[in-house]
């Protein structure tokens, strides 16, 4: 349905996510109002743990959505590369952060559709403390 490739912005020099609707979907006319929809309804969401809107277009037939970019991959990667369960620890944190963003969202009306790990971004951060993943949700499929 929609493929997400990194992206380089030169007007702002960033590096973005650009989720791009494949060219059958953007031909059918109820897709690409969801899709228009999903955009507008994600970029009303302000919270640490849901990615937000940067822009809606369409160009040579091609309907997108740009997001931040989130070096690190999804939270699928992360537990791809684990060498055995994840820990209780970080298990913990990204279910309090993900069902944190998920009930801001409901809060506001909005519904995920589309919740698994392949869909989820992660943010690694680094500091005094060490590094550690936090799930982010990204773009949505929302209604």
């Amino acid at each position: 349905m929609a493929a997400v490739y990194k992206a380089y912005q030169p007007s702002v020099d960033r590096h973005v996510a650009l989720k791009v609707l494949s060219r059958d979907y953007t031909k059918d006319p109820e897709f690409l109002t969801r899709f228009a929809d999903e955009a507008r309804i994600v970029a009303q969401l302000q919270h640490p743990h849901i990615l937000p809107v940067f822009d809606y277009g369409e160009a040579d037939g091609y309907a997108y959505l740009a997001m931040p970019f989130v070096p690190g991959g999804t939270l699928a990667d992360l537990l791809k590369k684990q060498p055995g369960p994840a820990s209780r620890t970080l298990t913990q944190r990204v279910a309090r952060e993900v069902c944190g963003a998920l009930d801001y969202a409901h809060s506001k009306g909005v519904v995920h559709r589309d919740i698994k790990p392949s869909a989820g971004a992660r943010r690694v951060q680094r500091g005094p403390l060490g590094s550690g993943a936090h799930g982010v949700l990204g773009g949505c499929g929302a209604s």
